[in-house]
């Protein structure tokens, strides 16, 4: 029983973690997206 709880929760953790990243890498590309604007615009 407890080592299918600990299952459990270490598969949630990890998606936590995919979706974290995702959104992480969403953040950076957007940022890197942005410099790249500014640079042509400027």
């Amino acid at each position: 029983e407890d080592i299918d709880s600990i299952k459990e929760a270490t598969a949630r953790i990890d998606k936590d973690l995919f979706e974290y990243r995702k959104e992480i890498n969403k953040v950076k590309q957007d940022d890197s997206g942005l410099i790249v604007q500014q640079k042509e615009k400027g």
